[in-house]
């Protein structure tokens, strides 16, 4: 998502009491481009002229510009104590907390700027950004909008405002600003590469292929494109995307572009029929994304004990009645087979497919993980359920009585909603172990809900604690829980989906046997997969790695 900031010194603030030679040099260099001289000279100069704010400022945005973000914290705000009205720093200090994912703290400054200068269309750009990130979806809209009020030509904001859009399940409002931000900017590469998105996950496959390549024309080295290509195409030997690719394996040195490249070069390599070169690809990038997001399997581990102790002792609650739809969840281990279960279900005339919504993922952790001790368990999973069915019943349309939320890890949190709703409905999806554990190893998930895919033990050791919580609320909630196998799925589809439906209280609709024929959008990794028949062998594909999987699959 953009941001927008300047990143540029001038020699306003050289007075008499300084070195005009020592602070021309540093401004030069910064000037130039040379961001490493810039910061030692700008050392140099905070030690010999500590109340200079621009060598301050120097030295942060050298540190930001060089994505050393952490260290840029302390000299942007050194420099803002000494120049408190310099609005640009204010920007840029906002930006270096965004990306330390530091988003309330950004959200106050970019407040704080939009305070001094109410019309800078780029703050309130930026700020919608970092709402976004809190999950605040509708204020995020607001602050494009206002940003497009002042600044009509800005593609930064209907580029951002089309993906908020797009996530709210504005389709064709979404496509629509896409196609204004490029537009506005023709050779607004990022854009291009949204709108495949887009169009992807609305099944028009060809037609996202084509703006992915000419996101890539404009800019080659675009990683997160090629690898977007990379998932929907076959390659073939001398594939001149397969010669890019590995350019930038041997010249990138940033992990987080690294990862991308990895996950492209790996898919090509399947398809190359590569296996051992293609596992090793998936090695690495799953390396340095568990390296990147820092997980530790015993912080889900610790979790997981402590819901179950929690449950245990749990009396029943106040039961909190159903208002305009009823729910029904599908949850899983992630690929489990949970976007084709949900595309079955949103076929039919009553149910509305809402996706992998975080509603119930956000509830907890408000009112669990970040409660206080002194709420009752009760208390807050009344809290918890009523919130979650005030959302669903916001985002139903076209008065559909049915709601689904496929998102797989609320597996997690059952207990809190089932304790105060007796009437929900949960659809587990069961697929085989090693297919589950093999096909999240080779994804690439967007966000950093699924720390542990990035590494095999951690996999194996995380379906091993899934399997235990989920015995668990079976137990707790006896016959609530309605467990779908997706290989038998996938074999007696008609006699599966009949009992699936007659589960959800849906009567049968020979549209849920032709889902593919369904063209609602799908922001999933199986985007591709529920465009097509029904069909079987999915399960087996982990079976070509055997040889590098030896000693984990027992």
């Amino acid at each position: 998502m953009d941001t927008k900031n300047k990143s540029n010194l001038s020699s306003y603030a050289i007075n008499a009491s300084n070195s005009r030679i020592e602070l021309n040099a540093l401004l030069n260099a910064f000037n130039s481009g040379n961001f490493l001289e810039a910061e030692r000279l700008s050392i140099l100069m905070t030690k010999s002229f500590p109340d200079n704010y621009i060598a301050w400022k120097s030295l942060g945005l050298s540190l930001k510009i060089m994505k050393r973000f952490s260290e840029a914290i302390i000299p942007l705000k050194k420099s803002l104590e000494l120049m408190p009205e310099d609005i640009e720093t204010q920007m840029n200090l906002g930006i270096v907390l965004t990306e330390l994912s530091a988003y309330k703290e950004a959200e106050i400054i970019y407040r704080k700027v939009i305070e001094m200068k109410p019309d800078y269309a780029e703050a309130h750009l930026n700020l919608g950004v970092v709402l976004k990130y809190q999950g605040k979806n509708d204020e995020a809209a607001n602050c494009y909008r206002r940003a497009i009020e002042i600044k009509p030509d800005f593609a930064e904001s209907y580029n951002n405002l089309a993906i908020v859009l797009q996530d709210a399940g504005n389709i064709t409002e979404a496509e629509a600003c896409f196609r204004r931000a490029i537009e506005l900017n023709p050779n607004y590469a990022e854009s291009y590469n949204n709108m495949g998105n887009l169009l992807n996950d609305i099944g028009k496959i060809e037609e996202a292929k084509e703006l992915y390549i000419k996101a890539l024309s404009i800019k080659p080295d675009f990683v997160a494109c090629h690898r977007n290509l990379a998932q929907i195409k076959t390659f073939t030997k001398n594939d001149p995307q397969l010669e890019t690719l590995n350019y930038l394996y041997e010249s990138h040195k940033n992990d987080s572009d690294k990862i991308e490249v990895c996950f492209a070069l790996a898919k090509a390599c399947e398809d190359l029929n590569k296996i051992d070169r293609a596992f090793d690809f998936y090695a690495e990038g799953n390396r340095l994304m568990k390296k990147k997001l820092h997980y530790n399997i015993e912080q889900d581990i610790s979790l997981f004990k402590n819901i179950k102790s929690l449950f245990r002792k749990v009396p029943k609650t106040e039961q909190i009645p159903l208002k305009k739809v009823k729910p029904i969840m599908i949850v899983g281990m992630p690929r489990s087979g949970t976007s084709l279960v949900e595309q079955i279900l949103a076929s039919h005339s009553e149910v509305f497919g809402g996706g992998e919504l975080d509603a119930l993922d956000r509830l907890v952790k408000k009112y669990f993980l970040k409660a206080k001790e002194s709420c009752s368990i009760e208390e807050r999973c009344r809290l918890i359920t009523a919130g979650y069915l005030d959302e669903i019943d916001k985002l139903t349309e076209n008065g559909k009585k049915y709601f689904t939320d496929k998102m797989p890890l609320n597996f997690r949190w059952l207990g809190f909603i089932m304790l105060s709703q007796p009437d929900i409905k949960i659809v587990h999806v069961v697929r085989n172990p090693e297919a589950v554990c093999w096909s999240n190893f080779k994804q690439l998930f967007s966000g950093t809900g699924a720390g542990f895919a990035y590494d095999l033990k951690d996999i194996y050791r995380y379906y091993q604690i899934y399997k235990d919580l989920m015995e668990f609320w079976q137990e707790l909630f006896p016959g609530r829980i309605y467990n779908l196998n997706y290989e038998k799925l996938t074999q007696n589809q008609k006699e599966e989906t009949k009992k699936l439906l007659d589960y959800c209280g849906l009567n049968w609709e020979n549209g849920c046997m032709e889902f593919e024929k369904n063209k609602r959008a799908v922001r999933t990794a199986s985007f591709a997969q529920v465009r097509k028949k029904m069909y079987q062998g999915s399960s087996e594909e982990w079976k070509k790695f055997r040889s590098r999987l030896e000693g984990l699959i027992e």
